[in-house]
């Protein structure tokens, strides 16, 4: 019985090896595909609130000029000097994708470095997300409210104007995509972040062994 262990032992080692191979060969797809996912979201993000802060740059320089109030045109000056800083801002957004995705598809990964790319990823995800990104919006927003109400003599309406400035920042800010954060908490890159292990020990007289494989 023991002879015959020790025969298929090799044999049982080859399957296993065999699956595992399979299945990293499918993490690797499945993190290609996450990185792809995030990048097509990234730029979708990046050209939507550029196109919203170029349209609002836009107004505002029409109105700066051409409206009727002065009033109007004061505050108008002060929205095209903040839709300006929000665009330069997300047009020199980096995407937290592209260096890995490059380096993956280039074969440049090996299959047990797949987790640490994953694991790089979603910690640039957070990061992005972090709520001390807010502040730089807060503070063009506060100080743009303060200027029409302080300049200008107008609490109010330099009130309204740090209110809608925040809304468009924490927007921004909120719809900032994560999908390889989300993938990896839903279980779809859930062997990415497992341990990678392998051992095989065979007791003394040959009567036993035993294969542990985590991945």
């Amino acid at each position: 019985m023991t002879e015959r262990f020790r025969g298929l032992l090799p044999a049982l080692l080859l399957l296993t090896l065999s699956g595992t191979v399979s299945a990293q060969d499918d993490l690797a797809t499945r993190v290609a595909e996450a990185l792809e996912r995030g990048e097509r979201r990234h730029a979708l993000w990046k050209g939507s609130w550029s196109a919203i802060h170029g349209v609002g740059l836009a107004y505002n320089a029409y109105q700066s000029s051409e409206a009727s109030r002065a009033a109007t045109r004061f505050d108008a000056r002060v929205g095209a000097a903040k839709s300006a800083l929000a665009l330069g801002a997300v047009a020199l957004t980096p995407s937290p994708y592209t260096d890995q995705r490059a380096a993956v598809a280039a074969g440049e990964v090996r299959r047990r470095e797949l987790p640490y790319a994953i694991d790089r990823v979603s910690r640039r995800e957070a990061e992005d997300r972090a709520p001390r990104n807010l502040l730089p919006g807060t503070a063009v927003n506060l100080l743009g409210g303060l200027i029409i109400a302080v300049g200008d003599n107008r609490p109010a309406d330099g009130a309204i104007s740090f209110a809608t400035g925040m809304l468009s920042t924490g927007l921004q800010w909120f719809t900032r995509p994560q999908p390889v954060s989300r993938a990896r908490a839903d279980g779809s890159l859930g062997a990415a972040a497992a341990h990678r292990d392998v051992q095989i020990t065979v007791l003394p007289g040959g009567g036993m062994a035993s294969l542990r494989m985590a991945w």
